[in-house]
């Protein structure tokens, strides 16, 4: 804020996320409990910064911002859509960045129906003939409409989001988004015979291969 501050008082943001309106200063700052400390501005030595004892915030932070609660509490549709936009502006430019598409693979910044902000291999695009798909009981994760209704002007990004693994729903994504992360825990032996005839009637029909 023009004001000169000590080192172990400032915050390096080496993301420039905390200038985004759509993230901002605060969950940050809740994240790395330096809510008494201030951002430096970017003279280009964060590094030296660094070194002397600053606070960072980095790109290894984010998957631990977007999950925590100081964030999400005050995440809008609106918000993820400026949020997915930027990720996809930064995978793309031409220069070298920190943010790779295959790390993208594993970040949580895609905002379901029911709120929830998914990885891109458990959220799913509703198929055309489902009309009951925004229900909030269900344990399947689809894009919030608001964000299908904005992608239908953006085919780059929509294409995006599926090269990084956001599929139209199909028999096999119950399998995918649920069993298969949760595999540890998910089978009990209430479960365990259903779930073994549901594999082999889908392997059956070709839907789900052997491996």
């Amino acid at each position: 804020n023009g004001n000169l501050v000590k080192v172990k008082d400032a915050i390096v943001d080496f993301t420039f996320l905390s200038d985004k309106d759509y993230i901002g200063e605060e969950p940050i700052k809740k994240l790395l409990t330096a809510e008494d400390k201030h951002f430096t501005k970017n003279t280009g030595y964060g590094k030296k910064l660094n070194e002397l004892g600053a606070t960072t915030f980095e790109w290894k932070n984010v998957p631990d911002l977007l999950l925590s609660v100081f964030f999400q509490s005050n995440h809008s549709t609106k918000n993820n859509i400026d949020l997915i936009n930027h990720f996809h502006y930064l995978c793309h430019l031409e220069k070298t960045t920190d943010v790779k598409a295959e790390d993208m693979k594993n970040i949580s910044f895609i905002l379901d129906h029911k709120k929830v902000l998914c990885v891109p291999q458990q959220i799913s695009f509703p198929s055309s003939d489902d009309t009951k798909w925004n229900d909030q009981t269900t344990s399947l994760s689809f894009v919030h409409e608001d964000i299908q209704i904005w992608l239908r002007n953006k085919p780059d990004i929509k294409n995006w989001l599926e090269s990084l693994g956001v599929t139209e729903k199909t028999d096999t994504t119950y399998i995918e988004q649920i069993i298969i992360p949760n595999i540890e825990t998910y089978i009990t032996s209430e479960n365990a015979i259903s779930a073994m005839q549901d594999l082999f009637r889908l392997y059956e029909k070709g839907d789900l291969k052997r491996d």
